[in-house]
Parts: structure tokens; C-alpha cells; sequence
């Protein structure tokens, strides 16, 4: 190994220490720099680019509200054109409010259309913009949706190139990316799709009348929705369970989102589609559009506002990683200098150390040079001896008083049974002075049955001492041996079970206080209450109903009934494996309660067996309207609902 290290052992040796400190210092500091400066270069780079997305999500910010008032536009043009005058008011403003954004475009484009490369592609919609403008009010239905869609396709190209130019569609981290596909992709496709359904919504009220076609357009067009939702959802999803502080920010927004815009083309497809008479008016089918509309757009802000934070909050970090870097680096220059310097002086302390000892040896003093300070190597050949001696009387100082001062009581007893030598903690377990312990058998400490364990050498095991008033020890024993003149003597380590066994009884009454708790929650989640709707309840059954669950179903039925006003309560019995007598006057009884407090009971899940069940043993339940699914308990009560609200209307 040495034979390895003979060129650098030849070379340092030709060198005065200066040098030798020079060269290491060279050859260590090169490296160094190379990595600082990697470090250094990768971080400005990392700050330019998250610069540059902040740069195009501030960009996409007024694209995205162009791009919704450009779809507005579209839909009013349509409006107009097919005779609605009175919309004109509404198409002049939103007109200016689309001059607005362009000029918040050209603000933008001002400061970083150089570095996106928009400038051109945003005069060229610009002047889009200033041809279509003029001809809203001349032009037909077929040429004015034509002629808007390019617009609006030209925006959404305009949005694709500053998700590219600007980073925001490589972006590393996870929660950011998957921020930037529904900022930059599924929520503005949303908002388009949705602007598609109403447009073809507001076509359907006009013509009061759907043909097969249109059918088949509106599934297309509603299963493109709802697949960009559950795509949303994903990503939504995703960034929930890895960033809390995320669905904090966003659960309201997209929960609303969700329910608005899938509402909203569950409202078409009912009130439109498959209707067999359009009940629903231009205007109020328009609120509605709105509404989706404008929960699309609240959730594009928040995300885009999140999305700002997190790459606000990324280059704060690397800000700070940087001024680290820099400063670490600084420092440790610093520390690495000094401490170079501080080396030279030591060494040249110890040789000038060792020249002075060498020359006291020569003119014949030699007591002096056990008075060397130095604590080098050099000094290790003249101190080894006084440091063996040190070290074997310190180690003996160092056992005893761990004997001593140990926890547990040690015993050594010898082949005889009789104990030898005892540490004070003995003398606390069993109340003896530790020298009225030495010389008894160990007997006397360990009653019968356990007065010969001390022969039993190996790991711990629980045994049962005598204190010294007579009163049992819990304690646990574990044995080892050695020999010391040729004599075997047992080692005895023994360590008191006394709190261990409380801690172990609290524990078990902890746990039957803990399986207790989960019993009554249990039982709650026997007797589960969905609402349905503002005044329809349902209690799925499953499982074995025995007399004692059957008085629960009765009493959180009818509490819940009153709590929440409900009209129609479905119990659904289809997770019944058994319904005998018991049962089946269980569900009369709740039936009769129910309808005390006001309300209705539909019995659902009646299968084959069950029927012939209840007739074979005399079960009249004639009093309760029944079903064979909770699917059509569910929509008979959907209609009649509808057919009394229709009847108030």
C-alpha cells in the first residue's frame, strides 16, 4: 500500500511546507471551483427560467380573459344574427371590454413580447380583431360562427405558443406541472366546450325542436366535457394529496367548478335533449351558461394565482440556495485559508519545538524533554508511556462507577450460590445494606422456585424476588458467567418490572377504551342516512337485522327525518340477506313513524325470494309504497317530484 504513495511521498519531500501548502491548495481549489461554478451557473439558469414562466403565465393571464370574451362574443353575434336585437347592448360591451384586453396585451407585450416571441403573432390577432369588429352587426349565422371560430382559434394557438416559449410546458416539478395543463390546456378547452354547448343549447330553444342529429352532436359534445373535467380532476387530484396547502386554496373554487359546469350539461341534456317539450326560456338557459362559465373562469384565477405562488416560492428558494452558495463558499474560502495558515505556523512550531528539544538533548538535559507540549505524532513516542498508564487507570475508575451508578442491581455469585459482591442499586431493589448483602445465598433474594436460576446463564426472563420486609418483587433476570482465578462466578443482572407492569395494565384499559369507541362507531355506520336531494333521504341496509339494530334504524331514521325535513325516505333492503317477521314489523314500525312526522316511506330492494317470503308469512305491508330497486325507488321519486312541482308551477 505504501509502495502506492512513494511518488507523492518523493515528491512533497522536495518541498519546503510553503510549497507544499501552495500545491495542495492548487490542486484541491480547482475542483472546487469547477463544482462552485456549475452550482452557480445551473442556479442563475434555474432563476431565468422560472422568471420567464412567471413572464407567460402573467401573459396567459389577459389571453385567457380574451379568449373568454371572444367565446362571449361569439355567442351574442350568434344571438343576434338569428334575430335577438335586444342582446346588441350586451355584444357593444363586451366588444370594448375586448379592446380593453388587447390593450392590457400590448402592455404585457411591451415587456416580454421579446423574450415569448408574441409580438407578431399578437398583431396579427390585433388586426383580426379590427376587421371582425365592424362587420358583427352585417354578417348571417353560418358566416358569423365561421368567422368568430377562427378568432377564437387564433387565440388559443396564441395561448399554445406562450405555454411553450415560456417554459410553463416543461416546468420540473410535479405540482406545477400538473397546475399548467389546467391553466394552460383543460380548463380554457373547458370554457370552450361549454361555450360550444350553450351556443348549441341557445339553437335548440330557438327552433323548439331536437332531431336525431342534434342528439348525436350533444353526446359528443357533452362526453368531450366531461372527459376535459375528469382529466382536470386528475390533475386536481394529484396535486391535493402532495400539496394540502393547494386544496385549501382551491377546494372551493373547483368543487363549484365541477358541480356548475357538470350541472350545467346535465341540464341540457334533461331540459333540451330529451325533453319532450322544451320547458326552459332563452334567458334563463343563458344564467345558467353564465354561471358554468363563470366558475370556469374563478377556477382558472385561483389556479393561476397558485401557480404564481409556487413559482414565486421556487424562486425564493433558489434566491436563497444561491446567496447560501455564495456565502458558503465565501466562508469556507475564508475558513480554509485561515486554517492553511494556521497549519503552516504549527508545523513550523513543532520543528522549531523538536530543534530546540534536539539541542537540550545535546548540551545533556535530557529530563527536560518530557516537557515537550506539542501533541502531534511527535509527541505520542515520548507521552505513550504516561498515557497507558493514565488510560488503564481511568478505565478502572470509568467500570466501577457504571457499576455503581447502573439502574439495574448486579449480583456476582459464586458456583455455591453464595453472592460475592453486590452494586447499590441491589441494595434499593431489596431494601439490604450492601454489605449485609455479601456472603448470603443468593436464595434469600430469589425465593423457590427461583433460587437455582442464577445457574441458568442467557437473556432476560421474569422472576419473582423477596424485598427484604417479605413482600414479592416482580423483576426480570438475565445471567451471564465468567472465570477469574480458575473460578466460575455467575453475573446476575436484575432490573425491577414494577413500572413496566403498571405501564402494561394502563395500556390494556387504554385499549379496551379505544375498542369500546370503535363499537359505537360502528353502530353509527350501521345505520347510514344519504341525502339525495333537499327532502329525499335513503338508509341502505346491509347486513343481518336483529332487534336491537332494528331500534337504532327506527330511532336515526326518524331523527334524521326531522333534521332534515325530509318529505320521502327511502329504505332500501336489498343488503338484507333475511327479512322474516322481526324485520319486516321493524319496517312497518319505522314506516308509521315516519309518517307521523309528515313524511313518506318507499321500501326498495323487494327481491323475488323476499316477496314470496312476506306473503308466505302473512306480512301486509299494503301501507308502504315499494319497489323492486333502490334505482327505480329513485326515480319514481325523481318524477313525482317534478310532476308536483310542476302542478304548484
Amino acid at each position: 500500500m505504501k509502495t502506492f504513495f512513494n511518488p507523492a511521498v518523493l515528491l512533497l519531500s522536495r518541498l519546503r511546507y510553503p510549497q507544499k501548502f501552495a500545491l495542495i491548495s492548487i490542486l484541491f481549489a480547482i475542483p472546487l471551483a469547477f463544482a462552485l461554478g456549475s452550482s452557480i451557473i445551473r442556479l442563475h439558469h434555474d432563476i431565468a427560467f422560472t422568471k420567464k414562466e412567471q413572464a407567460g403565465l402573467s401573459y396567459l393571464r389577459s389571453l385567457n380573459l380574451l379568449l373568454e370574451h371572444a367565446l362571449l362574443e361569439q355567442r351574442l353575434a350568434a344571438m343576434f344574427a338569428s334575430g335577438q336585437s335586444a342582446v346588441k347592448n350586451d355584444l357593444v360591451n363586451n366588444q370594448q371590454m375586448i379592446q380593453q384586453d388587447f390593450r392590457t396585451l400590448q402592455d404585457l407585450d411591451a415587456r416580454h413580447g421579446e423574450a415569448l416571441g408574441t409580438t407578431t403573432d399578437l398583431a396579427v390577432l390585433s388586426s383580426s380583431w379590427d376587421a371582425l369588429r365592424p362587420r358583427t352587426f352585417d354578417m348571417l349565422g353560418k358566416q358569423s360562427d365561421d368567422i368568430h371560430a377562427s378568432f377564437v382559434g387564433d387565440i388559443q394557438d396564441l395561448i399554445a405558443k406562450v405555454g411553450d416559449s415560456s417554459n410553463l410546458i416543461i416546468d420540473p416539478d410535479l405540482d406545477s406541472t400538473y397546475m399548467i395543463e389546467n391553466v394552460l390546456r383543460y380548463l380554457p378547452g373547458i370554457h370552450e366546450e361549454v361555450s360550444q354547448v350553450a351556443a348549441f343549447g341557445q339553437r335548440l330553444i330557438e327552433q323548439q325542436s331536437v332531431s336525431d342529429t342534434d342528439k348525436s352532436q350533444f353526446t359528443m359534445l357533452s362526453g368531450q366535457v366531461r372527459l376535459s373535467i375528469d382529466s382536470t380532476k386528475h390533475g386536481m387530484d394529484a396535486v391535493f394529496a402532495r400539496n394540502p396547502p393547494i386544496k385549501i386554496a382551491l377546494s372551493g373554487d373547483y368543487q363549484k367548478f365541477v358541480e356548475l359546469t357538470d350541472g350545467f350539461v346535465t341540464a341540457t341534456n334533461q331540459d333540451l335533449i330529451y325533453a319532450a317539450q322544451i320547458p326552459i326560456d332563452s334567458a334563463s338557459y343563458n344564467a345558467q351558461a353564465k354561471q358554468a362559465l363563470e366558475a370556469n373562469l374563478a377556477l382558472w384565477e385561483s389556479s393561476s394565482e397558485v401557480l404564481d405562488g409556487l413559482l414565486e416560492a421556487r424562486l425564493a428558494e433558489l434566491g436563497g440556495q444561491y446567496a447560501m452558495l455564495v456565502g458558503l463558499s465565501a466562508l469556507m474560502l475564508l475558513a480554509v485559508t485561515y486554517l492553511w495558515v494556521g497549519f503552516y505556523f504549527s508545523v513550523m512550531d513543532t520543528v522549531g519545538a523538536l530543534g530546540a528539544a534536539a539541542r537540550r538533548m545535546l548540551e545533556g538535559s535530557t529530563s527536560e524533554v518530557v516537557l515537550y507540549e506539542s501533541r502531534d505524532e511527535f509527541s505520542q513516542v515520548i507521552s505513550s508511556f504516561n498515557d497507558l498508564m493514565h488510560a488503564l487507570a481511568t478505565a478502572s475508575a470509568e467500570r466501577q462507577a457504571i457499576v455503581d451508578n447502573t439502574y439495574a442491581g448486579i449480583l456476582t455469585v459464586n458456583h455455591h450460590g453464595y453472592i460475592q459482591s453486590a452494586n447499590p442499586a441491589i441494595a434499593t431493589l431489596f431494601g439490604y445494606n450492601v454489605v449485609d448483602v455479601i456472603g448470603r445465598p443468593v436464595a434469600d433474594l430469589l425465593p423457590v422456585p427461583y433460587a437455582q436460576e442464577y445457574r441458568h446463564v442467557g437473556p432476560a426472563r421474569e422472576v419473582v424476588g423477596q424485598h427484604m420486609d417479605g413482600s414479592p418483587l416482580a423483576l426480570e433476570l438475565a445471567v451471564g458467567e465468567m472465570m477469574l482465578d480458575e473460578k466460575r462466578l455467575f453475573v446476575a443482572l436484575l432490573t425491577d418490572l414494577s413500572e413496566r407492569k403498571r405501564t402494561e395494565l394502563e395500556r390494556a384499559q387504554m385499549q379496551e377504551q379505544i375498542i369500546a369507541g370503535q363499537k359505537l362507531a360502528l353502530a353509527e355506520l350501521s345505520t347510514p342516512l344519504i341525502p339525495i336531494s333537499d327532502d329525499v333521504l335513503v338508509m341502505p341496509l346491509i347486513g343481518t337485522i336483529d332487534s336491537q339494530r332494528a331500534q337504532q334504524i327506527i330511532q336515526s331514521l326518524l331523527e334524521g327525518v326531522e333534521h332534515n325535513h325530509t318529505r320521502v325516505a327511502i329504505l332500501d333492503i336489498t343488503g338484507v340477506p333475511v327479512v322474516d317477521t322481526q324485520v319486516a314489523k321493524s319496517l312497518i314500525v319505522a314506516a308509521e313513524g315516519v309518517e307521523l312526522l309528515g313524511a313518506q316511506v318507499v321500501l326498495t330492494g323487494i327481491r323475488p325470494e323476499v316477496a314470496q317470503t312476506l306473503v308466505g308469512l302473512g306480512i301486509d305491508l299494503s301501507a308502504i309504497t315499494t319497489y323492486s330497486s333502490l334505482q327505480i325507488g329513485v326515480a319514481m321519486v325523481s318524477q313525482l317530484r317534478r310532476t308536483r312541482a310542476r302542478r304548484l308551477a
